[in-house]
Formats: structure tokens, C-alpha cells, sequence
């Protein structure tokens, strides 16, 4: 697949492109975040795992189920080995596929800016998390140049 599209669904392409950057973010969200162990979260938009996995390596979660529109995402997920630690789902950030307070935490990694209704999909991690709950969303400086393909972006020096 070319564009965006193949690029979002096309998770061992996703990996070569962003996996170590989207995991560097993640640690320090992780860290920002400072919460206890054993917690129940859902990660909104999992894409590949990476975020998923980062939670059950650095926050000792109770459990962990993550959420991502893309099958062909999902499907890689599931074939990591981080698939026998998480539960994970197809399913739409606008339209959270749980109930009202199942979880402490609810975190959307690097994705809300790619939400055709971003305040829907952040009331819907609010619905899902218990009230004194977290819910956290980062994504990308990018009008502040700070996205990690900037460079790339820039105009070359003559």
C-alpha cells in the first residue's frame, strides 16, 4: 500500500519508520504520568503494540487491553509476543468498545490529532475510566517542529 493509509495499517512498516521514536515518547509519557502499579488501563489507538507493551513493562499493569481501528494493526499486534500479556482489539476511539469506568487509565499515544473528532474520542476514554481515573493523550509537537521527521520536512541548505 503508498500514502498515508498503507503506512497506518501496515504495522512491520509502521516499526522501521517510528517504532524506536514512538517508544522514546512513550517512556517519558510513562514517567510524566507517574502512576502506580497494578492499575487496569486501555490504550485508545495501539497500533503496532509498541505503547501497549511500554505500559506492561514500566507500569506492572493488573491488565491491559488496547484498541485500534486498523485490522491489519491489530493483527500485528497479536502476532508479538507482547499479545500473551494484553488483550487486543479492533475498535473505534470515538466509540469505545467498554463500559462506563472499567478502567484506571486510559492513554491514546500519537494518535489524537488523527481523530476526525478528537473531543468525542476524549469523552469516550472519561466514560471508561473509574471517576478519580487518569485518562492522557501526547502527540507530536509538530507545529512547533518538534516531530521527528522535521528535518526531513526542512528546505535544504544551497
Amino acid at each position: 500500500m503508498s500514502g498515508t493509509k498503507g503506512f497506518f495499517t501496515d504495522g512491520q512498516a509502521y516499526e522501521r519508520l517510528m517504532g524506536r521514536w514512538s517508544r522514546a515518547a512513550g517512556a517519558t509519557f510513562i514517567d510524566w504520568l507517574s502512576l502506580p502499579k497494578g492499575l487496569n488501563w486501555l490504550d485508545v489507538g495501539c497500533g503496532t503494540g509498541a505503547f501497549t507493551e511500554l505500559v506492561i513493562d514500566r507500569c506492572a499493569p493488573a491488565q491491559i487491553s488496547a484498541i485500534d481501528p486498523s485490522e491489519d494493526q491489530i493483527a500485528y499486534a497479536k502476532s508479538l509476543p507482547v499479545s500473551t500479556r494484553a488483550t487486543f482489539r479492533v475498535g473505534d476511539a470515538q466509540s469505545v468498545p467498554f463500559g462506563n469506568g472499567e478502567f484506571d487509565v486510559a492513554t491514546m499515544a500519537l494518535v489524537i490529532s488523527f481523530i476526525p473528532d478528537a473531543p468525542k474520542a476524549v469523552a469516550e476514554m472519561r466514560r471508561v475510566v473509574k471517576p478519580n481515573g487518569t485518562a492522557g493523550a501526547y502527540m507530536w509537537d509538530s507545529l512547533g517542529k518538534g516531530f521527528v521527521q522535521q528535518p526531513l520536512a526542512e528546505p535544504s541548505m544551497p
